[in-house]
C-alpha cells in the first residue's frame, strides 16, 4: 500500500513537471531560428514518419481512418480532432461508424471515411459518411491558402499546433508539433506547402495536442499537456479523436 502511494506521488510530480518543462522553457522559443532540416524516422509500405526540430510528419499512404468521441487505445495512431466548448462538447460534425455524434457547424473542414477512403476537405464534407470530424479552421483548398485565417491575431501565436492534409496522390500527411515546437499558422501551413499539400485543415492545438503512432516497430508521440495538469487547473481533455486500427 505504501509503496503503491510513493508510486502514484512520484508519477503525478514528475507528469507536473514534465507539462512545466514543455510550456515554460520554450514560451519565446522561434521557429524561424530552429525548424532545421527534415530527416527521414521510420519508413515501411504504409507510412514515411519525418521530423524536424519543431514537427513530426506523417505520410500515410492508403490508410483509413476513423473518429473516436474516446482516446482510443492499442491502435497504431491516433491524434485529437476537434475543437470544443467550454462544456467540453465537440463543435462541428462528428461521425463514428456511421453515426452523428454532433452536428456540423458553417465553415471549417472536414476529414471523412467513405467506403474505406479517407479524404481531406476543406469546407465540404457528404451529407453521409462512414466517419467523420470537423474542425472550424481551414487552411488550404485546392491548393489556394486562406490568408484570411493567416491574418487573424491569434493566427500569429506561440503554441503547439496540429495541421492534416493531403496531396495530390491521396496521401494523408500529418503535422504535428513535438515537444518544444510552438509555432504560429503560418510556420506550420508553409511548411504543409513544402510537402506538396493541396488540402489541409488544422485540428484544435495548444493543451489539446495529443497524438500517438506505435505499430510495434517504431513509436513516436506527443501530448502537451497531461490529463492529471489538466485536471489540475480545469481543462477538458479532447472530445474526438481521429484513429488508425
Amino acid at each position: 500500500m505504501k509503496f503503491t502511494l510513493l508510486l502514484t506521488i512520484s508519477i503525478v510530480i514528475t507528469s507536473f513537471f514534465g507539462d512545466m518543462v514543455t510550456w515554460l522553457q520554450y514560451d519565446n522559443k522561434s521557429f524561424y531560428n530552429v525548424s532545421g532540416d527534415i530527416t527521414t524516422d521510420y519508413q515501411n509500405e504504409g507510412v514515411t514518419i519525418m521530423s524536424n526540430n519543431n514537427f513530426n510528419i506523417f505520410v500515410f499512404n492508403s490508410q483509413t481512418f476513423k473518429v473516436s468521441t474516446d482516446k482510443p487505445k492499442n491502435k497504431s495512431f491516433y491524434m485529437n480532432a476537434n475543437f470544443f466548448d467550454e462544456d467540453g462538447e465537440n463543435i462541428g460534425l462528428v461521425v463514428v461508424n456511421g453515426k452523428r455524434e454532433s452536428s456540423r457547424v458553417s465553415g471549417g473542414g472536414y476529414l471523412y471515411t467513405l467506403n474505406g477512403k479517407t479524404t481531406v476537405s476543406s469546407k465540404t464534407c457528404p451529407y453521409y459518411t462512414d466517419y467523420s470530424a470537423q474542425t472550424i479552421l481551414w487552411a488550404i483548398d485546392n491548393g489556394i491558402i486562406n490568408h484570411t485565417l493567416l491574418n487573424q491575431s491569434h493566427a500569429n501565436q506561440l503554441t503547439y499546433r496540429t495541421l492534416i492534409g493531403q496531396n495530390k496522390e491521396g496521401d494523408i500527411i500529418i503535422i504535428a508539433s513535438k515537444n518544444g515546437g510552438v509555432v504560429t499558422i503560418r510556420d506550420i501551413v508553409n511548411m504543409a506547402t513544402d510537402l506538396n499539400v493541396i488540402e489541409a485543415i488544422l485540428f484544435d492545438g495548444g493543451t489539446s495536442v495529443d497524438y500517438e503512432f506505435d505499430n510495434g516497430e517504431f513509436s513516436v508521440g506527443f501530448n502537451s499537456l497531461s490529463n492529471f495538469s489538466k485536471f489540475l487547473i480545469g481543462i477538458d481533455s479532447p472530445s474526438s479523436y481521429i484513429y488508425l486500427d
